[in-house]
């Protein structure tokens, strides 16, 4: 599913966080890495604290530092230094992955403007909205001591809707070639976690809406179960849990309590969410989730 890899790198250290989960997908998957950097417009000396790449010889230098030492390792590397010089750093490192024939962009999440704003809600969700490539969001506090231990627990968010579903095959390839069990989760709200109008309906009709509700958690349950047999079928340890409450709280929860290693999900990738995945999920669960995400972008028919 991964055969190549595209990893943008600014010349930090925050942005190399990223390296070790890389190199462990790309091992799993005999991936080739693409190590990429975007030369910048008016370009700062520093990026927190830290000296910043702005000339073409030395940002070459510098990835070909990583890709001599992964390749002694025996991963396939290729680099890249992109100019004349940008100023839209998150479409052109969607144009690249595009051009390079990416399947999966790794981005580290932190900073402030520029490469120094590759952050939940600009360059990454940028990148999200750009592109149709799965995008992998990992925060600096999301790195593990211990790369070798991979992913062991993969959860996916699901409401029934078919277009979400497209963050399953995802999902089970992670979950077949770590050997992780595969967690299926679906929130039902409470009447007080309803939408206004279905809120103003609730109020007025109390009895028949708490019904609507069980009968609505009673349906994901048998859901789950349907596609969580579908998978099992393929020699994956999967489970589904049906909870209630309000969505965003509810799958940082479960991201802490059970000690997730990856939420992989489907966002429609523009800013028409709607029903579950409402404009401010995705953003919410990025930016607050103790694991790193996976995004798949569904483009719903366009």
């Amino acid at each position: 599913m991964f055969k190549r890899i595209l990893v943008p790198l600014d010349g930090s250290k925050l942005a190399e966080s990223v390296l070790p989960s890389a190199l462990d997908l790309a091992k799993h998957y005999q991936a080739t890495l693409i190590l990429f950097h975007v030369l910048e417009k008016d370009v700062p000396i520093s990026i927190h604290g830290q000296y910043h790449l702005g000339k073409y010889d030395e940002a070459r230098n510098y990835l070909k530092a990583f890709s001599d030492q992964f390749v002694a390792d025996g991963i396939q590397v290729e680099i890249d230094v992109h100019e004349p010089r940008q100023t839209d750093v998150a479409r052109s490192i969607s144009e690249h992955a595009r051009e390079l024939q990416a399947e999966l962009v790794i981005l580290c999440a932190h900073g402030q403007g520029g490469w120094r704003d590759i952050i939940i809600g600009s360059i990454a969700q940028q990148v999200i909205y750009l592109e149709t490539i799965p995008v992998l969001l990992i925060r600096p506090d999301q790195v593990k001591n211990d790369s070798t231990e991979g992913y062991k627990t993969i959860l996916v968010p699901l409401d029934g809707n078919p277009v979400h579903e497209s963050a399953l095959p995802i999902a089970a390839s992670l979950a077949l070639k770590f050997r992780a069990e595969l967690r299926l989760l679906s929130i039902v709200p409470t009447s007080e976690h309803l939408k206004a109008k279905d809120a103003a309906i609730g109020r007025i009709l109390p009895a028949s809406t708490m019904l609507s509700l069980d009968l609505f958690a009673q349906e994901s349950k048998e859901y789950l179960e349907k596609v969580a047999s579908e998978f099992s079928n393929q020699g994956i340890h999967v489970s589904g849990q049906v909870v209630r409450g309000n969505v965003v709280p509810r799958i940082l929860e479960t991201v802490k309590l059970e000690e997730i290693d990856l939420v992989v999900m489907a966002s429609f990738g523009h800013r028409n969410f709607d029903a579950f995945w409402e404009e401010s999920t995705t953003p919410k669960v990025l930016s607050k989730s103790s694991a790193p995400v996976l995004i798949m972008k569904e483009t719903k028919g366009e």
